[in-house]
């Protein structure tokens, strides 16, 4: 568990400046997408496709990574 947190982390780090920003702010913050919206002064909408977009890219990263351990 704790290296998979560790790559989580650093595929999050590796993300586009917006994304992780957004990222963190809902996963890490607990913050709500309206929330992180009002914060950034951007579209609810464009919270919602970046947080898709990175857990899409997290889920592909750990489907590779379980893929070469088995």
């Amino acid at each position: 568990a704790d290296e998979l947190s560790l790559l989580i982390d650093i595929a999050v780090e590796n993300m586009p400046d917006q994304r992780k920003r957004i990222f963190k702010m809902s996963r890490k913050e607990g913050l709500s997408n309206d929330e992180i919206a009002s914060c950034l002064g951007i579209n609810k909408r464009t919270v919602e496709n970046h947080i898709t977009t990175a857990l899409a890219e997290l889920r592909k990263m750990i489907s590779c990574t379980i893929s070469v351990f088995f």
